[in-house]
């Protein structure tokens, strides 16, 4: 099997274990509960903070449907054999990951409180960025190697 290949579904099941997270997260938002945070005690402020919700729909909402767009396109990479689909997936990676950013960063700095889900979610979106980028990177070195050959 590729290297291009192992990375790929590398991030394939990077963005199902983020979808996981954020469904749970959302489906605990809609029947009112908040999880239990574990060795931080952040989880319920943050959740119910005035950043959690944006346009009237939660956040993990909003990162349930990037992850299952992420899935959806890496699959089709994977089935059709079509490498572009995996850079698209890959470079739109960096979208939730700038996102995740900006969430840990009002987790932090304007909340005060850490939740251990939307942690969850920000290391993952980090990984599928650092994926991404050697899927881009690697897909590069290719390109170059068959315009060459």
């Amino acid at each position: 099997m590729s290297l291009s290949k192992k990375l790929t579904i590398a991030f394939l099941v990077l963005t199902i274990i983020g979808f996981i997270d954020a469904v749970f997260l959302t489906v605990e938002h809609y029947i009112g509960v908040i999880p239990p945070c574990g060795i931080v005690e952040g989880c319920s402020t943050v959740l119910t903070s005035k950043w959690s919700i944006l346009f009237g729909v939660p956040i993990s909402l909003i990162g349930a449907i990037n992850y299952l767009l992420l899935f959806v396109i890496t699959l089709a990479s994977l089935t059709s054999h079509k490498q572009k689909l995996a850079v698209f997936a890959a470079c739109a990676s960096a979208i939730g990951f700038a996102v995740s950013l900006w969430l840990v960063g009002l987790q932090l700095f304007s909340i005060k409180q850490i939740c251990l889900y939307c942690m969850t979610s920000a290391g993952i979106s980090t990984a599928l960025f650092v994926v991404g980028v050697y899927i881009v990177r690697l897909s590069v070195l290719e390109r170059k190697i068959n315009n060459v050959v």
